[in-house]
């Protein structure tokens, strides 16, 4: 049988306890709080050290006018007239670290496509705050210029931003929209030969410009393909992004498909050759895809002047 005295002592433990347990949630609410006020409070101030870690993150720093606040770029990112670029502090997937860690960044912006989660984590561990944007499909890259201008201060400038490109592209989708588009085959590399598949960026892009993506019977958004294939599917017109600047399309007579005359693009002198950079997911594809449009159908466009033709 429990005494009374029993009865005292197990009373007294269990309020104890309890009041015990109710200063502890107390106490770790408040620090919970102190810690995310901390945090909020370190991130109240717009970042004016920027590092990017993508070249159409770079293109968007400088479309917002924030281009004096970068002081580390990859090896791919271009600065426009007049501006000076930032240290590279990086390759198109791979951070240097230590040079990174050597700038002392407020911030680093990366893609969730091209940064190594390896390199990301080790940046993070030494104290860097890292912001990662996608840039998949063209509704990720709107949303992130937003995002991008918003973690800088700028909300507002990144919100007309994206309504100045969509507009635009807006606009270049009506203007081609009223003929049956030309089926097109976008070539990123020719050893091996790889193209747009359903769901890559470019297979979004091309409606804008009066086309439709002649590579269907693939799941992959970046499949391989054999010469054989590629007459097979015969398309109107050839895209071919695989040289990486004007000056190396030099090289442009080792072309996979140029002694096929039974292509169509090939005998109607189809093959247009551009800059992969002219669309970046970001402020360049306008300027990118207006100049695919004039190439697509330039028997549409008085104005346009080719390049070897005319003037």
């Amino acid at each position: 049988m429990i005494t009374r005295d029993a009865e005292r002592y197990v009373s007294t433990l269990v309020r104890w306890y309890v009041g015990t347990s109710v200063k502890l949630c107390v106490l770790a609410s408040a620090l919970i709080c102190c810690i995310m006020a901390g945090s909020s409070a370190a991130y109240a101030t717009a970042p004016q050290r920027v590092v990017s870690l993508k070249p159409s993150i770079t293109d968007v720093v400088y479309a917002l006018g924030l281009g004096d606040r970068l002081i580390g770029v990859t090896r791919y990112c271009f600065a426009p007239d007049g501006m000076r670029k930032p240290e590279v502090v990086a390759d198109y997937t791979r951070p240097y670290s230590e040079r990174i860690v050597a700038l002392s960044p407020d911030i680093v912006l990366g893609s969730m496509e091209n940064s190594s989660r390896r390199s990301i984590e080790s940046l993070e561990q030494t104290g860097i705050r890292v912001e990662l944007f996608p840039f998949t499909t063209l509704a990720d890259t709107m949303q992130s210029i937003r995002k991008i201008a918003a973690v800088l201060g700028e909300p507002a400038r990144g919100e007309a931003l994206a309504r100045d490109i969509q507009a635009k592209l807006d606009a270049l989708k009506a203007r081609w929209s009223g003929s049956a588009p030309l089926r097109a085959v976008v070539v990123w590399g020719t050893r091996p030969l790889v193209v747009a598949g359903p769901g890559a960026y470019m297979d979004e892009l091309l409606a804008s410009v009066g086309a439709e993506n002649a590579v269907r019977a693939t799941k992959i958004k970046y499949p391989r393909i054999g010469l054989e294939e590629l007459i097979a599917i015969d398309p109107d017109v050839i895209v071919d992004l695989s040289m990486g600047s004007e000056a190396a399309k030099s090289a442009q007579g080792d072309r996979p498909w140029n002694n096929a005359s039974t292509l169509k693009a090939v005998r109607e002198g189809k093959v247009i050759a551009m800059d992969a950079g002219m669309f970046r997911a970001g402020p360049r594809l306008v300027e990118g895809l207006t100049r695919l449009a004039e190439l697509l159908h330039e028997d549409k466009s008085p104005s346009f002047v080719r390049r070897g033709k005319g003037r």
